[in-house]
């Protein structure tokens, strides 16, 4: 039955092996992606109704903080105090990210990237990726430009850049997002 639905390959008579779905199941940012729905995003859907109906059906006048999230969760602050509150959820919100982005062209395959590296200065920097999760984007630019002058520069929240798995040469920093950029490059991504 495992193999007729694809869930298990039977290469041979009494033998078993994963498949590409059965494989995917034991990636943590599948199991991430499943947490992040039933924990946040479920209840958001489930709410739905109610939090429309609250609003009269209109634009909220509340501001940022009378948004869905805050009617769902019952919760006053934005999504990322509420992801320093509950670590499991952001983790699994960086993980669930980072599946999402994969399934995806990556965008050094869609923008002209040899425009950020010409002409530039070992010293330079080339790329500020803000808000760069786990350092998936950041590393493919280096790959794509290993021979390409300049530094590269990942930043996002403390909790996500100490899980972050960047390349050699690509610097990971802390940085807050409400606060003035102490970076200064040619491009931020």
């Amino acid at each position: 039955m495992l193999a007729a639905s694809r869930l298990a390959a039977n290469p041979g008579p009494h033998q078993y092996a994963m498949t590409h779905f059965s494989e995917s199941l034991a990636d943590p940012t599948q199991h991430s992606a499943i947490r992040y729905w039933y924990d946040v995003n479920i209840p958001l859907y489930t709410s739905f109704p109610a939090y429309l109906s609250h609003e009269g059906y209109q634009i909220p006048k509340g501001g940022p903080a009378s948004c869905m999230f805050n009617w769902a969760k019952n919760y006053k602050g934005t999504l990322f105090e509420w992801f320093s509150q509950h670590p499991e959820q952001e983790k699994d919100f960086g993980y669930c990210m980072k599946g999402y982005a994969g399934n995806f062209t990556p965008w050094t395959d869609i923008f002209p990237t040899e425009e950020l590296v010409s002409g530039g200065d070992s010293k330079d920097v080339v790329v500020v990726d803000v808000g760069g999760s786990f350092g998936h984007d950041i590393n493919l630019f280096q790959v794509k430009h290993s021979l390409g002058p300049g530094r590269l520069v990942l930043q996002d929240q403390e909790k996500v850049i100490a899980l972050a798995q960047v390349n050699e040469g690509v610097q990971a920093m802390t940085h807050d997002f409400m606060t003035p950029q102490v970076v200064k490059g040619r491009s931020m991504v």
